[in-house]
């Protein structure tokens, strides 16, 4: 039951994440257009902390208020709700805190210091593992030990990070809070990027509402530890969409040394670079979903459930890696106007596909929810690489 209730608890208390990744997307971006990037962090640093500090304080007031209408509105069961509860609770804590730590780590990858963040990121991971061992097994907090652990996880990341930026003195004064005119630099990142990631939440949101809709919680919770390793596996993907983060945009038209051809050259080595990152997601998930038995799921139905959607769900994970490449490509040359649209016709694709896998598959199950997420991803793909051979490039 716990295992079930964290695939609702991800929507509400993630997703909302995504919708406001604008700010690191931002942040990245701005201080990597300058020549001299030291000197452009702290200016930045100040107006990102200053509206994470707002968004972060909206959304724990998400978290508290809202926790019980989303689930209702999910189809969520009232046991797993009882459980996302216990769970949502404890994590909403640290929720005013998380996207200050989401652009401090965009400004290192913006200075290409990768080092650092991964440091403190495998640092947090390390914690959240020794948390999960003591508060789940030594002291059975069940899914409230979980939640713990993971707030104790952010809580070193945020910490390594701002330690990290206070010893090279980059940290900014955030008092007296800067003037609005300052922040319209981000308005441009803001309504844009915050549609491109809310329509890319409403597509996990289909999944998700698919795999409840089946009324089997075997099948919620196979849903969750299969998206669960698609995140983790993603993972190896974003040091290269950070790499085209850092680099495109001083490359193309606007930037500090503007060359479409080494632009061009950037991005075919970063989507090569993709592809074998995708093939290793594909074995690696493969294997873990055939092979995993009680490390992934302790009932055996749960396991029968990994076991029969492999097929489309390899697919997808050996495409996810370019997907989000060729996406950063775009998304570092603002060309929003592209994206926005294309991002809803994919998704437009994804739940036709979930209907007609509902009205004309049923035997599929869960392995429906992989095969309309991979029709999702083609359509992202095709798209993306015409407007990068045929428009983007030759600019």
């Amino acid at each position: 039951m716990a295992q079930s209730a964290l695939n609702p608890s991800s929507v509400i208390l993630d997703f909302p994440m995504i919708v406001l990744s604008f700010m690191s997307t931002a942040t990245t971006n701005l201080i990597s257009r300058e020549a001299d990037r030291e000197a452009a962090v702290t200016r930045v640093l100040r107006l990102s902390y200053t509206l994470a500090a707002l968004a972060g304080a909206s959304l724990f007031l998400f978290h508290s208020l809202g926790a019980p209408s989303v689930l209702r509105a999910l189809g969520t069961p009232a046991a797993t709700a009882v459980e996302a509860l216990r769970y949502i609770s404890v994590r909403s804590l640290f929720s005013p805190f998380l996207l200050i730590s989401s652009v401090s780590m965009a400004s290192f990858l913006a200075l290409r210091d990768p080092r650092t963040p991964l440091r403190w990121a495998l640092a947090g991971a390390a914690t959240n593992c020794v948390g999960d061992l003591l508060l789940c097994t030594v002291f059975p907090l069940g899914i409230a030990g979980a939640a713990w652990a993971t707030v104790a996880s952010q809580a070193v990341v945020l910490t390594g990070l701002l330690g990290a930026l206070h010893r090279r003195r980059l940290l900014p004064r955030l008092w007296p809070p800067p003037p609005l005119p300052l922040l319209a630099p981000f308005a441009s990142f803001a309504g844009p990027v915050s549609a491109l990631s809310a329509v890319r939440v409403a597509g996990f949101v289909a999944l998700a509402a698919h795999a409840g809709s089946l009324s089997d919680p075997n099948a919620l919770a196979a849903h969750q530890i299969s998206v669960s390793i698609l995140v983790l596996l993603s993972i190896a993907g974003e040091p290269l969409n950070a790499a085209g983060q850092t680099q495109l945009p001083r490359l193309y038209p606007g930037g500090a040394t503007p060359n479409p051809a080494a632009a061009a050259a950037l991005i075919s080595t970063l989507v090569r670079a993709a592809a074998c990152v995708g093939a290793a997601s594909c074995l690696l998930g493969g294997a873990a979903l055939l092979g995993g038995g009680k490390l992934l799921a302790a009932s055996p139905e749960v396991y029968l459930q990994l076991r029969a959607i492999v097929a489309p769900y390899c697919a997808c994970l050996a495409l996810t890696a370019t997907a989000v490449v060729l996406d950063g490509s775009l998304v570092a040359r603002k060309d929003f106007g592209f994206l926005v649209p294309l991002q809803l016709a994919a998704l437009a694709a994804l739940l036709a596909g979930l209907a007609a896998c509902r009205a004309y598959l049923p035997q599929l199950g869960l392995a429906a929810i992989w095969v309309a997420y991979l029709g999702y991803l083609l359509v992202r793909l095709i798209a993306f690489s015409l407007r990068l051979r045929l428009g983007v490039l030759r600019t």
